[in-house]
């Protein structure tokens, strides 16, 4: 944990400690870095979580584009993944409120992390291969319009 000092000069009076500067040690807030996981895993994995929520459990003052970056690395770094990715990135988000809100889902290699991050992470992430873990057969998924994909998404998510 951080600490901050700050000095002062005495009160005035002429005592011996007048001269001497007296230190005052306080404790900054560090991230939670627990705070957020457990929310998450209060909400069964998955959680909505605006972005004032955020920067208070991080530790941070404001929200500004600077901050987003530190947020996004907090939660790869903590082994949480989010949607969508816009709010998080300073670029797509030039102008981040506290209101906006992302949903945040933990990485835990379960079926729902899977489907997440791949529909979260597409250029990473195999989404066939993801719904492939909840059917016997390989299905194909071309020919499903993005209604029915979606669809099969909410399935997993909401289980």
């Amino acid at each position: 944990m951080a600490t901050a000092t700050k000095s002062r000069k005495g009160n005035g009076n002429n005592s011996k400690n007048n001269d001497q500067a007296e230190t005052q040690t306080t404790e900054t807030k560090a991230p939670a870095r627990n705070s957020i996981h457990s929310l998450v895993q209060k909400s069964g994995g998955i959680a909505k979580i605006n972005l004032g929520q955020l920067r208070d459990e991080l530790g941070f003052q404001r929200i500004g584009r600077k901050v987003l970056s530190k947020m996004s690395d907090h939660m790869t770094d903590s082994g949480l993944g989010f949607f969508p990715g816009w709010a998080l990135d300073e670029e797509s988000n030039p102008e981040p409120r506290q209101w906006q809100e992302v949903w945040v889902y933990e990485r835990d290699g379960s079926a729902r992390s899977a489907i997440l991050d791949a529909v979260a992470y597409p250029d990473v992430h195999d989404l066939a291969a993801a719904f492939a873990m909840f059917t016997d057969e390989a299905p194909d998924y071309s020919s499903l319009d993005d209604s029915q994909r979606l669809a099969l998404v909410r399935a997993v998510v909401c289980q």
